[in-house]
């Protein structure tokens, strides 16, 4: 009878620890998914698809740059939080001691906190790429005003030389400024 006393209660203090171990493990995990949606929600990608916003964008880049912008709304306004709320259903879970439906839905979790971080990968390597081609594009129009400068210089010291097609070339150099200034001010 005692033996029987011992072995009920070496299976209690069995099922004991297998709880408090299945139930510390799926803490842990569900706060490492808690820290890596804190870390998804506190990047940069607001501030620089604010900052793409200022350029002023026209065209295939303005399209890109909107479906761009989609894209990171529907993912800060529905799906993090979506894996937030279930989160915290998790953690109610493993409160209640709910291990198998837990682990299933630890695997759902997951599985949609890899999908936002993927997501989220391709959003900032987008941004990034809109941002180098600002650059590049500022760049281009800098050196189209250098060019430009320097044509009306030479005009301007050699104009003698020119002789009559000098008012041509003068006409010519105002339409290409007229021209350019439309062009800058549409990409300002």
């Amino acid at each position: 009878m005692v033996l029987f006393f011992v072995v009920i209660v070496a299976v209690a203090i069995g099922i004991y620890v297998g709880v408090i171990y299945f139930q510390r493990s799926f803490r842990k995990q569900i706060n490492e998914y808690q820290t890596q949606l804190e870390e998804l929600s506190n990047n940069t990608l607001d501030s620089e698809i604010n900052k793409i916003e200022k350029l002023h964008l026209t065209g295939e880049s303005l399209r890109e740059f909107e479906e761009l912008k989609k894209n990171h709304k529907k993912l800060t306004n529905r799906e993090m939080p979506e894996i937030s709320e279930m989160i915290l259903d998790l953690n109610d879970l493993n409160e209640r001691y709910k291990f198998m439906q837990e682990r299933s839905e630890l695997l759902e979790v997951g599985s949609k906190l890899q999908h936002v971080k993927e997501e989220t990968r391709q959003l900032e390597e987008a941004v990034n790429e809109m941002k180098e081609k600002s650059e590049e594009h500022q760049k281009a129009v800098t050196e189209l005003k250098d060019k430009y400068r320097d044509i009306r210089k030479t005009l301007l010291a050699k104009n003698f030389s020119f002789g009559p097609s000098i008012d041509k070339l003068e006409e010519n150099l105002s339409k290409l400024e007229e021209d350019f200034d439309k062009y800058a001010k549409l990409t300002e």
